[in-house]
């Protein structure tokens, strides 16, 4: 408010503040500032059906992927540029868009413009770094990008970067890098050198695309070894398949994970992920999607609730199938395990997968390139800045999920000739160092009467 002139205020020619909505209105013309506040997804919901010419918001980083793209639904317009009399602005003879397809002059439709400022942190961070700062090097090129739209017509998106580092604020302290001594070598690259290749705020840690995505399965065999794959199969036939399957409630959701096992690999292959079933039609959806992409899972992970009581399950034909989700799956022929380690030990068995190699030092653990939902989720999510051994809560996590219980069947089930880490959880070591203590003071007792 300080910025506009104090004569204008409430003038025709001029602007007024309206504190109910916290806007600013010109009077001259009708446009409007509208001063908003997001910090989640739901605050992102109290602006649905506004209609955004320009959407600028601050600390973009900050924002998860699912907040950020419902802001971006709302950045839309039916306005055209008009002359002072009102009458519609064509684009001048001789441009590429002068006439349409029928001949008709094209009108200026007003752009729309998404602006915001973002640090190299935050849930979103991964997202500005691959959409916006590697895209333009750095804001050295501006990137125009051609999209497709259904209607068949092809539509410009033109994306630009400004890159800057402490150094670029002419206005601050002379001794502000001082501020920033204390600081990791991590967080000092991106506060004060700009650098969106450190991210410290990725939960998955050990997570590198360059290193985990698989782009051909060829990539796993030695040249005398694919004779022997068959025909119509990627993998040996002495590799073994497995599952894990996400399941929410409200409305019902599921995501299926898909891994290979053999030779020392774990191969995440396929992702299915579907909502609204219940769980007879998932039982009966995972049977067609074995058929259908040729797999069959040994086993499928499943998380401790699918096992909890407290229905009964019928199908179409009045049979009686179980009183519980995994009763049900076992009914359609799905075996199943049920895992029931903590949220932090089962993230700790995922870590482990990225994190150990081979002899040959390459990973134990890749994911197929398809796999595009999971590889976005492994460089999206975010770690709790509380509960720093969990994910923060509210981000999209469904096939990481389905990794985490994956991993703790792994860990325990399936890998006999390389086990990994053993990692105990925060509650086991308590009990293990009290029943150390308690073991030493017997002794001492014993020896003492």
């Amino acid at each position: 408010l300080e910025m506009l002139p104090r004569e204008l205020r409430g003038k025709d020619n001029g602007w007024k503040y309206n504190k109910k909505d916290n806007s600013i209105d010109f009077l001259h013309n009708g446009s409007k500032i509208k001063l908003c506040y997001c910090e989640n997804y739901n605050d992102a919901l109290k602006y649905r059906g506004f209609e955004f010419d320009i959407l600028i918001i601050d600390e973009a980083a900050d924002l998860d992927d699912k907040t950020m793209n419902f802001l971006k639904s709302i950045l839309r317009t039916a306005k055209f540029v008009k002359y002072a009399d009102g009458s519609p602005v064509y684009y001048p003879e001789g441009h590429k868009k002068y006439l349409d397809k029928d001949g008709e002059r094209v009108v200026v439709n007003i752009p729309n413009q998404l602006l915001f400022t973002a640090n190299p942190e935050g849930s979103g961070f991964i997202r500005v770094r691959d959409e916006y700062v590697r895209p333009t090097k750095y804001g050295k090129i501006i990137v125009d990008k051609i999209e497709t739209l259904r209607s068949g017509k092809t539509h410009t998106r033109r994306i630009a970067f400004v890159q800057a580092n402490m150094s670029d604020n002419k206005y601050l302290n002379d001794d502000y890098e001082l501020q920033f001594s204390g600081m990791t070598d991590a967080e000092i690259a991106k506060n004060v050198d700009g650098d969106w290749e450190i991210s410290d705020s990725n939960f998955f840690r050990h997570f590198d695309y360059d290193i985990h995505v698989l782009k051909d399965i060829t990539e796993l065999y030695e040249e005398n070894e694919l004779d022997s794959i068959p025909f119509d199969m990627e993998f040996p036939t002495y590799w073994k398949c497995y599952g894990a399957l996400d399941w929410g409630y409200y409305p019902d959701y599921a995501a299926l994970s898909v891994y290979f096992v053999g030779d020392n690999n774990v191969v995440k292959r396929r992702e299915f992920k579907w909502n609204s079933k219940t769980i007879t039609q998932a039982a009966e959806y995972i049977l067609e999607l074995q058929v259908k992409h040729n797999f069959k899972m040994r086993m499928m992970a499943i998380p401790h609730d699918m096992a909890k009581q407290g229905e009964t399950y019928i199908n179409t034909k009045g049979e009686f199938l179980g009183e519980t989700k995994e009763k049900v799956l076992k009914h359609y022929g799905i075996p199943t395990l049920v895992t029931r380690s903590s949220r932090e030990d089962g993230w700790e068995k995922v870590h482990d997968l990225m994190y150990f190699k081979k002899d040959n030092g390459k990973p134990i653990w890749r994911v197929h390139h398809s796999c595009k939902m999971s590889i976005a989720q492994f460089q999206t999510l975010s770690r709790d800045e509380h509960k720093t051994q969990d994910i923060t809560n509210g981000q999209e996590d469904h096939f990481a999920d389905s990794d985490r219980y994956f991993a703790v069947m792994y860990n325990r089930y399936i890998s006999h000739t390389k086990k990994l880490q053993s990692q105990m959880s925060f509650r086991d070591r308590v009990i293990a160092s009290e029943m150390k203590k308690r073991s030493r003071f017997v002794k001492y007792d014993v020896a003492h009467n």
